[in-house]
């Protein structure tokens, strides 16, 4: 995996950049960076970059994927995370669906920059 898991400070987001095939442990460490940074930081703004990226991951671990942002943050909480994919992703799309379900503010983005004004706003 290529990634890259950065706080930028001029626009108070973390961004995530994820390459290649993902795995679960990839997948778990990336989140992990993410909430890390998100408490030293005290950012709740997370742009995932996951136009080339090819997830490899079960159903049930996006699932506990969900949960474990809802542990870390809080239910309604005020995070919002954008997902940016480059073309239909049905992993994508289930997991944020079980984040939505599970009150977290989330959505999918084709277009980075749409990404970024959703989070701005």
């Amino acid at each position: 995996m290529s990634s890259s898991i950065v706080y930028d400070p001029q626009s108070h987001t973390i961004v995530v950049t994820l390459v290649g095939s993902i795995d679960e442990l990839e997948m778990n460490e990336a989140a992990a960076e993410v909430v890390r940074l998100a408490k030293q930081h005290v950012c709740f703004n997370v742009l995932g970059d996951l136009r080339e990226a090819v997830f490899a991951v079960s159903t049930i671990a996006l699932f506990g994927q969900a949960q474990e942002f809802e542990q870390a943050y809080g239910p309604n909480s005020q995070a919002k995370r954008a997902l940016v994919v480059a073309g239909h992703s049905e992993d994508v799309l289930f997991y944020e669906t079980v984040s939505r379900n599970r009150g977290q503010n989330v959505r999918l983005f084709y277009d980075i920059e749409e990404a970024r004004r959703w989070l701005s706003s």
